[in-house]
């Protein structure tokens, strides 16, 4: 990381404070603005993220960029009661807008989500730009932690026309030890389990396993993971993938280490093995949106 953004970060802890319920000055950190990833020990990046936030901090933009050339942007409308994404692609060469009306989108309840539909485009249908709901993600909780969720899953027909629907019930299940995410299944398919480091997970800090570990996107550091709850408490040092019903034989396998700076972490490492093959990634991270007060 850049040693203007070390010292930036020195003397905002500094500047900038909030009480807490006791009337202790408490230090308030700044939001994540920029994640550049670089994979295999590659000097040029393999990607980053940009994301823009608006004058109440909500993200309102995220840039996507492959290598260095910026291919998707995303939109986002925030409010109380839900969240709605639009995304706008150029790596084409010219920009293609799609589903304006949010092809992902959100429900809700006491700030966490209840409700996750993605849409997706029907190339069988003949209508240009007709969408359809492929997925419905509906999520349970006990208090604030992320417990369960429930999967309706729905596909063109490519003959007469028509959609088919599939409903799997409970196909997700989160159990915690200790403040931490400690097994995650995933019904009939795959269950992972989680190791953790002594360092305290930052409050934004994005790093969240929702669904799967899908390192060829941008989903464990997405800023709506913070829409689902609770987070685990410590960093996680390593998570085991194991698919059902053969349990005893690791599939993928994640190690994890971190670099902090007082609060914050600067960079992530990942150490990925699959199929015998054995990745890397260095995720830097950048802060420079102040909280207002």
């Amino acid at each position: 990381m850049k040693r203007v953004l070390f010292f930036g970060l020195l003397s905002f802890f500094v500047l900038s404070s909030c009480k807490d319920d006791n009337g202790e000055i408490l230090p308030s950190l700044n939001k994540v603005t920029r994640v550049i990833c670089y994979k295999d020990g590659n000097s040029e990046p393999d990607g980053s993220l940009e994301i823009v936030y608006n004058s109440q901090g909500d993200v309102d933009q995220m840039k996507v960029y492959k290598g260095r050339e910026y291919v998707r942007s995303y939109h986002y409308r925030i409010n109380s009661s839900s969240v709605s994404v639009s995304y706008t692609d150029f790596s084409n060469g010219s920009p293609v807008n799609y589903s304006p009306e949010g092809y992902r989108s959100f429900i809700l309840g006491s700030g966490r989500v209840g409700t996750e539909k993605i849409k997706e485009l029907n190339d069988l249908s003949g209508v240009t730009q007709e969408t359809y709901i492929k997925e419905t993600w509906a999520y349970f909780y006990s208090g604030s932690w992320l417990t369960g969720g429930n999967w309706t899953l729905t596909w063109p027909n490519e003959t007469g026309g028509g959609y088919t629907t599939r409903s799997y019930p409970g196909a997700l299940s989160y159990t915690y030890k200790s403040g931490n995410l400690n097994t995650f299944s995933y019904k009939m398919t795959y269950d992972m389990s989680f190791e953790y480091t002594e360092i305290p997970t930052p409050s934004n800090f994005p790093l969240r396993i929702i669904r799967l570990i899908d390192l060829d996107t941008w989903d464990i550091v997405d800023p709506l993971n913070f829409y689902y709850g609770s987070n685990s408490g410590k960093l996680p040092a390593k998570v085991t993938l194991v698919e059902v019903p053969n349990v005893s034989t690791p599939i993928e396998e994640y190690t994890f280490d971190f670099r902090t700076l007082n609060e914050y972490v600067t960079e992530m490492y990942i150490t990925r093995v699959k199929d015998g093959t054995t990745s890397s990634y260095k995720y830097t991270f950048e802060y420079n949106y102040k909280p207002s007060f």
